[in-house]
C-alpha cells in the first residue's frame, strides 16, 4: 500500500488559535516510532514502539525497556491494558504476548508467529485482534484465540484499526474502507469505502454520541457518525488533517486528533470548531508546508495531554477539567531534572501533597548554597522550575526539596 505524500488542500474553515503550550518531557529517539501510548490506573506510562515496549513510572521523564532479551528489539504494534496486572501486547512477528504481573514477565499466547496490528476489549468480555488480513477473538483474556473467517476474508487487505461501540458493534478500519459486525465477528459488512482509503484510527464518546475516524491515502480529514457507525459525514473543514495516528476523547466534549503529517488538533463537538495545537512543536518543511509528526497521544488521570513524536511532550495545563477535578490529588515528590547532564539550563519538577512552605535549593559538592529556586508557600499541586547554570563551572551539583516533613535531594551534572 502506498501513502500519497501530496500537498494537502487548503481548508476553507478558519482554525482557532492554539490554546495549549507544550512542555518537553524526554527524548524518545531510542524507541523508534511510538505506535501506542497508554497510562494504567497507577499513572505508569507504556509506550509500544518500533524498538520494543517501554515503561515509565515518573510521568515520562525516564524510561525502561520492559521485555526479555530475545524480545527486546521486537516491534510492538499495540498494547491492551486489561487491568494493572493483566496486559497484552501485539508484535510484528511473534503474535500476542501476555503478562499477568504488570509487565515483569511475558508468555506467548496461542496466537503466535504473525503480525498483530490492533487489539481491543469488548466490555470486559471478548478481545478482538487484527492481523494483516485476518481477525481473531479470545474469551479467556487473550490466552486462546479463535479465527473469525466467515465474511471477513473478502477484505484481502490490512486491518489498521478496531473500535467497539457501547452497543457491542465491532468496527474494523482497513486498507480499503470500514467494516462492521453485530454478531461477535461471525459476519462482516462493508459500511463505507471512503474511496478505498486507509482507516487508521477510530474512537467515540460515551454512549456512541459521536464517533470519529481518520486515515490516509484517499481518506482525507475526519468523518463522524452519530448512529453507532451506520452512516458517516465528512467534517468539511478537516481536510487539514492527514495520516491520522490516534484519536482521543476528553470529558469536555473534545476530540484530540494526532496525525503523522498534520500534528495535533482539537475538535469540539458542541462548538463544531477545530483548533490547531501545533504551536511550539518541532516540524519540517515538505512540499511547501509545515509537517508535524505525532504518532501517538494519551491523557493521564489528571487530564494532562501527552504526545509522542521523536520526543515526548505534555501540555503545561490539564486539558480535561473534569478529570482534573475528580482526581486532583498529589504526593510529595521530587523528580530527576531534565535534561541531565545539562548545559546551561535544566528543568526540575516537584509535587506538593498539601499546602506547605516549600524550599528548593541548589548546592555544590562542598555543600555551599548556589541558588534558591523556590522559597514560598505552595498549595497542593505539581510544579516545574528552571535552573540556569550560566556562570557556573562544569561538575556535579545537588538540589534539595523541603516541604513540611518531606525532604529529598537529587544530583545533577553540568557539562560545558
Amino acid at each position: 500500500m502506498k501513502f500519497l505524500m501530496i500537498l494537502l488542500l487548503a481548508s476553507s474553515f478558519q482554525l482557532t488559535y492554539p490554546q495549549i503550550s507544550w512542555q518537553l518531557i524526554s527524548n524518545l529517539d531510542s524507541m523508534g516510532s511510538v505506535n501506542s501510548l497508554q497510562f494504567d490506573s497507577n499513572r505508569r506510562i507504556y509506550a509500544a514502539a518500533n524498538n520494543g515496549l517501554f515503561t515509565s513510572t515518573d510521568l515520562g521523564i525516564s524510561w525502561e525497556r520492559n521485555l526479555s532479551n530475545e524480545l527486546m528489539n521486537s516491534m510492538i504494534t499495540d498494547l491492551l491494558l486489561i487491568d494493572t496486572q493483566n496486559l497484552l501486547i501485539g508484535t510484528h512477528d511473534k503474535g500476542i504476548l501476555k503478562s499477568i504481573d504488570g509487565g515483569k514477565t511475558w508468555s506467548q499466547t496461542q496466537l503466535s508467529n504473525t503480525w498483530i496490528e490492533k487489539i481491543v476489549l469488548k466490555k470486559n468480555t471478548a478481545i478482538f485482534a487484527a492481523t494483516d488480513d485476518k481477525m481473531y477473538k479470545s474469551t479467556d483474556e487473550g490466552i486462546n484465540w479463535e479465527r473469525l473467517s466467515n465474511g471477513f476474508n473478502p477484505f484481502l487487505n490490512v486491518v489498521w484499526s478496531l473500535y467497539i461501540t457501547d452497543r457491542g458493534r465491532v468496527l474494523a478500519g482497513t486498507e480499503c474502507g470500514l467494516y462492521s459486525t453485530d454478531d461477535n465477528g461471525l459476519n462482516w459488512n462493508l459500511i463505507e469505502s471512503f474511496n478505498c482509503g486507509d482507516v487508521l484510527a477510530i474512537n467515540g464518546m460515551t454512549n456512541d454520541a459521536k464517533i470519529l475516524l481518520g486515515g490516509a491515502d484517499r481518506l482525507y480529514g475526519i468523518y463522524f457518525s452519530e448512529d453507532a457507525g451506520n452512516s458517516w459525514e465528512y467534517l468539511h473543514f478537516n481536510d487539514t488533517i492527514f495520516y491520522t495516528s490516534s484519536i482521543l476523547v476528553s470529558g469536555n466534549n473534545d476530540f484530540y486528533i494526532g496525525a503523522k503529517i498534520s500534528g495535533i488538533y482539537k475538535y469540539n463537538v458542541l462548538e463544531n470548531t477545530l483548533t490547531s495545537l501545533n504551536s511550539g512543536l518541532p516540524h519540517s518543511l515538505n512540499l511547501g508546508r509545515e509537517w508535524y509528526f505525532v504518532s501517538a497521544i494519551a491523557m493521564d488521570s489528571l487530564g494532562y495531554l501527552y504526545l509522542a513524536a521523536s520526543n515526548l511532550y505534555r501540555s503545561r495545563e490539564p486539558v480535561d477539567s473534569l478529570k482534573y477535578i475528580a482526581n486532583n490529588f498529589y504526593d510529595f515528590s521530587l523528580s530527576q531534572n531534565y535534561p541531565n547532564p545539562f548545559n546551561p539550563s535544566t528543568s526540575i519538577q516537584y509535587a506538593v501533597g498539601n499546602r506547605q512552605y516549600v524550599s528548593l535549593k541548589v548546592f555544590d559538592v562542598l555543600g555551599n548554597e548556589i541558588a534558591t529556586l523556590v522559597n514560598e508557600e505552595k498549595p497542593a499541586g505539581s510544579y516545574e522550575v528552571t535552573f540556569d547554570a550560566n556562570g557556573l563551572s562544569s561538575g556535579m551539583y545537588f538540589y534539595k526539596l523541603q516541604a513540611g516533613g518531606f525532604s529529598k535531594t537529587n544530583k545533577m551534572i553540568l557539562i560545558k
